[in-house]
């Protein structure tokens, strides 16, 4: 896992690294996680959503976390 996520605070459960030589924009890019729980209190997932060079944001990646959530309860996959 690479260093430490830093939380999006406009976004709950939306986080992102920042790359060491990869560059966006004369910046370092940014690599989105989510973080979610399952069934289980105490099972947290998280998972890698996309790379802001890719054209992912935090306002996608908690998007994505909101229908994670959703197709949880129904036991089905996110498409």
């Amino acid at each position: 896992m690479p260093e430490k996520l830093i939380k999006v605070n406009t976004f709950i459960g939306v986080y992102y690294i920042k790359a060491k030589k990869k560059r966006y924009q004369g910046r370092p890019d940014k690599c989105f996680y989510i973080t979610y729980k399952i069934n289980n209190p105490k099972k947290k997932i998280r998972e890698k959503i996309g790379w802001a060079s890719e054209g992912y944001t935090a306002q996608l990646a908690s998007y994505a976390r909101s229908c994670q959530g959703r197709t949880d309860q129904k036991n089905s996959s996110w498409q």
